[in-house]
């Protein structure tokens, strides 16, 4: 009987046990997405769907190569709650779009004044306020609005009030109108024409050099790798621009007292917001339809701290909505419906949701009436993580509060599409050439950056042809790059590279061209088509200087001219004489694949491994060394060491050599990995490689001679170690002898993945409850039995 007993308590704690190790209650964090199709007719609507989704989710922070910025990153992108507020309060104030569907302009401008913001704080600079137009980009950026039918040649043929995209907002920037300050050109409220000439000879306050696109996911390892980027990026970069569906008036997927919005399934998205922070632990029960997760993204908005919507068009929404309601009770058009029944229907159902009467009717400068709803939290609101009207996130990497050269030569102004060149298979062994032909404006011009917008990750090589406009490579000249030898790694987005010293063009006709290398697509952005389907781009012209070469296997390129497209490589120059690229303000290159540095640089160890340290570890089957402590700093460092195996009378010594007869051996900072101590280590395996491993079994006393070579100088350390018999070591971690904090480490994990929440832990305790009872019932049972 007693081992019925046990057996039953077995059964029950297995039971349990299986519950929770195999998580059965825990939910995919995305949801099951479902592929809804985006419809068209969203010309009214404040914002404009990016065609092509090309991207990437990857961070700045995993492409450097130096581990002080991802620890820097990391450090701040791990918290459960961040916001930007708490950073630059200053540079994230909210700005109002008022009635003009300009949301696309001031989630743009508002990405960079907080980089410009963030960055000046990391380098411990004064606190500057940015305030830049965002009617000046959206003026800018029209093609038929403006008066007496005057015509912008580097605009689109748009009409007023159709909205826009953060593509066309770069177009505006980097075809030279670069951003200038608020005061120069206040925000009207209005799309109505204005005088073209009022957009010129305004100073420019603000130019974006790189940007950052990152993929919207499809699956829940993808929405993690996203969350992970987006948060980083925020740390480092500043805000990050992002499209959704904002729910309008009658759209209870809002919910203003919280200021939270979840879309439960995809729909289009029709405005932009600018994210600077987030919450893990935002309570979904502040939703109105819950989300399965606690999560939000805490979002700088364009509106104030009202959510207002046309009177005419909330009546057409309804009536559309319930037209055979309306029509049953005598209403047959939206016209029909009273504003005041309007409002108090509206209010009805936010009471029954809500316990709110909010919608109040108001009426306009403009004449015009509105429905509006005040927002609680003014113009700062809370998106779910899972909301799945969520996309086009992109952020800005790098920017400069001016303009930084002469002359600037291009082919096209917008992207408009994209191409995919190669077919074939095998791609990492072909490569693209882009090459455009330009005729400067003078004869004294040196040639000192390229931009380029950038699809598919790859390494980039630049090339000029300063002699003449021939895409021959024979003529083009490979350039070194600032800070990047001639290749540089880009990841999707736009990018500015620096050239190292300026190019003096010796004729007004030259030639420019990049490769692509080392690529798992080749996806190249494109202009002057009209791959859209819509009417903007029929005043466009094709250049027929833009040139394609495919690079075979054997490096032969087949190159032609194209009669279709025009590539997006632009050249700048500045006038011989001028010195306005020599800006050590500038971050140049090197800068693209930074990380966040909150210290200032006088602040930073010059010398990572003055406290080094060595263990060395071996087995039956397993010798490895491990250097740790290192305390890596801004700047890429080399490493070197080589190890001297002693006897105890210190009479005899030997080397350890590989293989090859090398004795020193080589690892750079980009090998380092993160201890828990927040230092960083480097293991180095010693196997079949070394020529001379029987000596380790005589020697005992070993010297490491550790060196740095960085910034032109070497640092050295001496480090004698022992070794370390890991096999007369039981029941111990053998990997937590590098650390003695490690020695007290205690695992908490539950399982893999997320720990149950407060419902379903509530279920584990029922179902726990409920087969204890079971037993004392059959305990009860027995007894009676016996």
């Amino acid at each position: 009987m007693k081992f019925k007993k046990s057996l039953v308590s077995i059964i029950v704690c297995a039971f349990t046990f299986f519950l929770v190790s195999t998580n059965v209650f825990a939910v995919d964090v995305q949801n099951k997405l479902k592929d809804v199709p985006i419809t068209e007719g969203l010309l009214n609507e404040g914002y404009i769907p990016k065609k092509y989704y090309v991207d990437s989710f990857s961070s700045l922070a995993g492409s450097s190569n130096n581990p002080y910025y991802i620890e820097n990153v990391l450090q701040y992108a791990n918290l459960s709650k961040f916001s930007l507020r708490d950073i630059i309060p200053e540079n994230v104030v909210i700005r109002d779009q008022g009635k003009e569907n300009s949301c696309w302009a001031f989630s743009t401008i508002a990405c960079l004044e907080s980089n410009l913001a963030l960055k000046n704080k990391q380098k411990g600079k004064p606190t500057k306020v940015y305030d830049f137009s965002e009617q000046y980009m959206v003026s800018g950026s029209f093609y038929d609005n403006y008066l007496n039918g005057q015509i912008n040649k580097k605009g689109l043929n748009v009409k007023p009030y159709v909205g826009g995209n953060f593509e066309r907002a770069m177009g505006n920037v980097t075809s030279g109108n670069g951003v200038i300050d608020e005061s120069s050109y206040p925000y009207l409220n209005s799309e109505a024409p204005v005088d073209i000439n009022s957009l010129s000879n305004k100073k420019v306050t603000a130019d974006i050099l790189d940007t950052v696109m990152f993929e919207s996911p499809n699956n829940e390892e993808q929405f993690m790798k996203l969350k992970k980027a987006v948060k980083e990026h925020i740390v480092q970069n500043g805000g990050v621009y992002v499209a959704l569906r904002m729910p309008k008036i009658g759209d209870y997927k809002f919910n203003p007292v919280k200021g939270s919005v979840y879309n439960d399934v995809k729909a289009a998205q029709n405005h932009t917001v600018t994210i600077i922070g987030w919450d893990d632990n935002y309570p979904k029960e502040n939703f109105n339809f819950k989300p399965d997760n606690n999560g939000a993204w805490l979002v700088k908005n364009s509106y104030v701290a009202h959510l207002e919507q046309n009177v005419d068009e909330v009546k057409n929404e309804i009536y559309e909505f319930l037209k055979s309601y309306f029509n049953l009770n005598g209403i047959h058009s939206a016209n029909e419906i009273d504003d005041n029944y309007l409002i108090e229907a509206l209010n009805a159902e936010y009471k029954r949701q809500f316990n709110i009467e909010p919608v109040k009717l108001v009426q306009g400068k403009d004449g015009v009436k509105y429905a509006s709803i005040d927002i609680n939290t003014g113009g700062y609101l809370y998106i779910s993580y899972e909301d799945k009207t969520l996309s086009d996130y992109i952020g800005i990497t790098r920017a400069i509060e001016k303009k930084d050269y002469d002359n600037i030569y291009q082919n096209c102004y917008y992207v408009s599409g994209y191409r995919d060149y190669l077919t074939t298979n095998n791609k990492k062994t072909y490569g693209v050439l882009l090459g455009e032909q330009y005729e400067a404006n003078s004869n004294d011009e040196k040639l000192i950056k390229f931009s380029i917008r950038v699809l598919s990750e790859a390494d980039y090589e630049f090339y000029a042809n300063v002699n003449d406009n021939d895409v021959d490579m024979s003529k083009l000249l490979k350039l070194e790059l600032d800070n990047f030898s001639t290749k540089i790694h880009l990841k999707p987005g736009y990018h500015t590279i620096y050239l190292k010293e300026p190019l003096k063009l010796n004729s007004k006709k030259f030639a420019v061209a990049t490769k692509m290398l080392n690529a798992n697509s080749f996806d190249v952005a494109v202009g002057n088509t009209n791959d859209f389907n819509v009417d903007w781009f029929k005043y466009t012209k094709l250049s027929k200087n833009s040139y394609l070469g495919i690079i075979d296997e054997n490096e032969n390129i087949k190159l032609e001219r194209m009669n279709d497209v025009d590539f997006t490589l632009k050249a700048y120059t500045e006038k011989d004489g001028n010195v306005i690229s020599e800006d050590n303000d500038i971050d140049k290159n090197n800068s693209i694949n930074n990380g966040v540095n909150y210290k200032g640089e006088n602040d930073l160890k010059k010398n990572s491994i003055k406290s080094a340290e060595v263990k060395f570890y071996y087995n039956k089957n397993n010798k490895s060394i491990r250097i740790s402590n290192i305390n890596p700093y801004i700047g890429e460092s080399k490493y070197e060491f080589s190890i001297i195996m002693k006897d105890d009378t210190n009479d005899s010594n030997s080397v350890l050599i590989d293989k090859n007869g090398v004795n020193i051996f080589k690892f750079s900072s980009s090998d380092l990995k993160k201890d828990v101590n927040n230092t960083y280590y480097y293991d180095f395996s010693i196997g079949d490689n070394i020529k001379n491993l029987d000596d380790l079994k005589r020697y005992k006393l070993l010297n490491l001679n550790l060196k740095e070579y960085v910034d032109g100088n070497v640092n050295e350390r001496n480090i004698n170690f022992e070794l370390i018999n890991m096999d007369n070591i039981n029941n111990f971690d053998k990997s937590l002898l590098n650390d003695d904090s490690k020695k007290n480490f205690v695992d908490t994990t539950v399982v893999k993945g997320r720990l149950p929440q407060t419902g379903e832990s509530i279920l584990i305790l029922v179902i726990i409850s409920f087969l204890l009872i079971l037993c004392i019932i059959y305990k009860i049972y027995v007894s009676k039995i016996k």
